[in-house]
């Protein structure tokens, strides 16, 4: 048997496989096979993909939404698939099991395993082109694009 998580996941979920089969059945690119993915399981397991998405459910255990997983990510597993990621990402919602943001500061800043408090972390993107940054909590986010600003996530 695999170790891998995720492949136990789908190998054990029938509903998961056969849409994972449909889906690479389609031949489609790496982001549009990924959105679709993106789209349906969170749907299907009532995971919340955007940040607004967790007001709105009944689960307290909800620390974070798949989109600003996926950007943390992405950004600790740049080279990776998209749809890696994107499975990753719903995975960890799924089961409630989230990469640190501090592992992402500690790319970023070198120095530190955290965010400096001078610092927040920001989202952009639509849907599976999340992206993470860290900006001077003075600059204008708005301006900038972000999708949904976050304070210092500790999961």
């Amino acid at each position: 048997m695999d170790d891998n998580p995720i492949v136990v996941w789908y190998t054990k979920d029938q509903w998961l496989c056969d849409f994972l089969v449909s889906v690479d059945q389609k031949n489609l690119s790496d982001e549009d096979a990924a959105r679709e993915a993106f789209y349906k399981v969170a749907e299907h397991y009532k995971l919340p993909k955007f940040p607004w998405d967790k007001q709105n459910s009944d689960n307290e255990e909800e620390k974070i939404s798949v989109f600003e997983e996926m950007a943390i990510a992405k950004f600790i597993f740049p080279e990776d698939e998209l749809k890696g990621i994107v499975m990753l990402a719903l995975y960890n919602v799924y089961t409630n099991e989230f990469i640190p943001i501090d592992d992402a500061a500690a790319i970023y800043y070198g120095d530190h395993d955290h965010i400096p408090d001078q610092y927040m972390a920001y989202y952009f993107g639509k849907d599976v082109n999340a992206t993470l940054r860290f900006e001077i909590r003075n600059s204008s986010w708005v301006e900038a694009g972000a999708t949904f600003v976050s304070k210092i996530i500790k999961c």
